[in-house]
């Protein structure tokens, strides 16, 4: 694991130099009074006592500007893996749609491939799963954007094949239920869908906030 280091952390040498320093100036200090053997007892005691002190502080304070620093990257690993949520969920939702785009050609679509490629509850799933992300995770302006223009992007697919859906259920033979297995339809509206999502999904990868990129190692 990575530690986040601040810059006025003190090493452990230099704080033991700091507080030897200390303490031989006071020793020095001690001396050049020329006190007795019992003022002397009570002069050590009393560096002592402040050389303690000094250690503890120093010792104290980087324990807890350690604390912190590991807390703080905790934080930062916590949000890098949320964004990648975040991005695997938008991947997710390109796939699916490139998929289904696939089956558009030649000015119509093939029913049974249709069939085989779309499912309209996988649309519902991923549309709600975009809408439950939260814009604090995404930390800047050009990624919220992204994900709200994917979010419209996908309604938008949905709503393309609710209509073509709609289509196939005029065209089924009302005595046998029957349904023809080629279909005449424009392919620009869904193909139009499916490159918004990719470059939503781009712009999520390339507007990833600082708070959520993973430290690198020192």
């Amino acid at each position: 694991m990575t530690t986040i280091r601040s810059p006025r952390s003190r090493s452990p040498i230099r704080t033991t130099l700091l507080v030897i320093s200390a303490v031989a100036a006071l020793v020095s200090i001690g001396r050049g009074y020329g006190l007795n053997a019992g003022e002397w007892a009570s002069w050590v005691q009393a560096v002592g006592s402040i050389a303690a002190i000094l250690i503890a502080y120093f010792l104290g304070e980087r324990q807890a500007r350690a604390a912190l620093d590991t807390m703080r990257e905790a934080e930062q690993l916590s949000s890098a893996r949320t964004y990648d949520q975040i991005v695997a969920l938008a991947e997710s939702v390109e796939k699916f749609t490139e998929s289904v785009g696939t089956i558009f050609h030649d000015g119509g679509f093939d029913y049974l491939a249709l069939r085989l490629k779309y499912d309209g509850a996988i649309t519902e799933s991923l549309l709600e799963s975009l809408k439950a992300v939260s814009a604090h995770e995404l930390g800047s302006y050009n990624a919220i954007l992204a994900l709200t223009t994917l979010r419209k992007a996908l309604q938008d697919f949905r709503d393309n094949m609710v209509r073509i859906e709609q289509h196939l259920q005029s065209q089924r033979n009302p005595e046998t239920g029957a349904i023809a297995n080629w279909h005449n339809w424009s392919r620009t509206p869904i193909d139009l869908c499916v490159t918004s999502v990719k470059r939503c999904v781009v712009g999520l990868k390339e507007h990833r906030p600082k708070f959520a990129k993973r430290p690198h190692p020192s």
